[in-house]
């Protein structure tokens, strides 16, 4: 009985290698076509992997420009937005310059704005009324000379001095989300 199996089974066999064997032509090309179908498939997946590496390193060198533009931009902005507060509080107006804060606190990506006395070192104005007269303990804040930006992992603060005619008259926290 088994010795039946085997001879059917190896006619079976005999019957495909015969079929190849007959169409020589078309089992060459048959095995070309899979050959060609693997290679591309390879290829294919070889460069979609590449195509993703590369995106994602130009996705991440255009979020970090992007930044780096968003900054800049800020901080020119604040530089122009502290030239009107110096105007304004020359004048000894300081219910403008809250106007001017709560104006442009309503930018987008602004969210709160301190003036700072330099000589006590506590918070004239702000945009937020519960911080007016509290002392500010970051020693940085009070000896700027200059427009300075502090990067933080949620926000950044541009720290502008006002200058009257021979001295700090006060100093100008803008605080922004990133």
């Amino acid at each position: 009985m088994s010795e039946e199996k085997e001879i059917k089974e190896s006619k079976k066999t005999n019957k495909f290698v015969e079929i190849i064997l007959i169409n020589k032509t078309v089992s060459a090309l048959v095995l070309v076509i899979i050959v060609l179908l693997a290679y591309f498939l390879i290829k294919t997946n070889s460069m979609q992997s590449n195509f993703e590496r590369t995106f994602e390193s130009l996705q991440q060198s255009h979020i970090t420009q992007l930044d780096s533009v968003k900054i800049t931009s800020s901080e020119q902005t604040v530089k122009v937005f502290s030239w009107a507060v110096r105007s304004e509080m020359s004048r000894n107006n300081l219910e403008e310059v809250n106007n001017l804060f709560l104006a442009f606190v309503q930018e987008s990506r602004v969210r709160m704005i301190h003036l700072i006395n330099p000589v006590n070192s506590k918070i004239i104005l702000s945009t937020d009324k519960k911080n007016e007269g509290q002392e500010v303990t970051i020693a940085g804040f009070l000896n700027v000379t200059e427009q300075v930006i502090i990067e933080e992992e949620e926000k950044t603060l541009i720290v502008s001095p006002i200058m009257g005619i021979n001295r700090i008259t006060g100093i100008l926290v803008v605080e922004i989300e990133r």
